[in-house]
């Protein structure tokens, strides 16, 4: 049954207000992370670092999110890895999980008319150096070429949280694509730059004829929650 137009925008901005609220509240909250150490100081620690392209307020709820669906089947997974910073976020956060890191490591791939602000290339990051800064993370794997082509072997694995940063229209809506039927109900996927054209128009299209409601969030980011 489709949902009502009045109906959806009240579920989004119900949602809206929560998840903003949740925000807060981990922001401030004086929770622990690697052995008893402080949220906000970890992230910090990795802004200090220049590993974290996320602000403080979106890594703390990626890290909400990632210790919220603990409960849920499915392991982890990134597209968009960058200098790791989001995905020590999800490694901090995933318990026993897998944590499937996805990234071409020669920075972006050729972008479309609409991803207009970026460049082939942008955004290289050395895989080896990155590597070496997990060698304390269990269960991390790093799979380098251009997703989704890099991700066949997963076959029909299933998971409980996809964080996206890939900035391109095709990238995320590649993404979507293979991880939509893959995620368990209650699972999320997260996305950042939602207010880039290319990554709200992939999500809009995307999720037209779904029954999931796209969710602009707190910062940058968007959240769909599987049904």
């Amino acid at each position: 049954m489709k949902m009502p137009a009045v109906f959806k925008k009240s579920v989004s901005y119900l949602l809206n207000k929560f998840l903003a609220l949740n925000n807060v509240i981990v922001v401030s909250y004086n929770d622990d992370m690697l052995g008893g150490k402080n949220v906000i100081s970890f992230i910090s620690g990795l802004k200090d670092e220049k590993i974290l392209t996320l602000d403080l307020h979106e890594a703390a709820f990626l890290n909400s999110l990632a210790k919220s669906v603990g409960k849920i089947k499915g392991d982890f997974a990134e597209v968009g890895v960058y200098k790791g910073g989001s995905a020590k976020v999800l490694c901090s956060s995933k318990g026993d999980k897998n944590l499937f890191l996805f990234d071409t490591f020669e920075g972006l791939p050729k972008p479309s008319d609409i991803d207009k602000r970026f460049w082939e290339g942008e955004y290289k990051a050395s895989l080896e150096e990155i590597k070496h800064s997990f060698r304390e993370c269990s269960n991390a794997h790093f799979i380098k070429g251009v997703f989704p082509g890099s991700a066949r072997f997963l076959g029909d694995r299933k998971f409980s949280l996809v964080h996206l940063d890939v900035d391109l229209y095709k990238s995320v809506y590649d993404s979507l694509d293979f991880f939509y039927a893959r995620m368990n109900a209650g699972g999320i996927i997260l996305s950042h730059d939602f207010q880039l054209n290319g990554v709200r128009k992939a999500f809009e299209d995307f999720f037209k004829n779904k029954p999931e409601t796209v969710i602009g969030v707190m910062g940058s980011q968007c959240i769909v929650v599987k049904l």
